[in-house]
């Protein structure tokens, strides 16, 4: 139960640190929907492999519906999001936190 709780408590600080730089990406394009797009991300980030592409594809609908010559520019900032968050944020904050044997 302890590693559980501790896995948990990791993955919900690297969901925050993801859903913040997403925020901060779209803002950065000068989407309107930022803050529904970086919430939105943290929720789904929980959902491990589907959760991403389907904050992505949300976030994609979203763009489509408010801002549609933005769509590229949010589409790389989801996608440099995602090697950030698996190749820099994970690894960070799952170190020496997680034992499960």
């Amino acid at each position: 139960a302890k590693s559980l709780r501790v896995w948990f408590f990791a993955q919900m600080i690297a969901a925050a640190i993801v859903g913040a730089l997403v925020a901060v990406g779209l803002l950065s394009v000068g989407l309107d929907i930022w803050f529904a797009g970086g919430l939105l991300t943290f929720a789904l980030d929980f959902v491990p492999y589907v959760g991403p592409f389907i904050a992505a594809a949300i976030i994609g609908l979203m763009t489509l519906g408010s801002e549609p010559d933005k769509l590229l520019w949010a589409m790389g900032v989801l996608v440099v999001m995602q090697q950030v968050e698996s190749n820099l944020v994970i690894p960070l904050v799952m170190k020496g936190r997680v034992e499960l044997a």
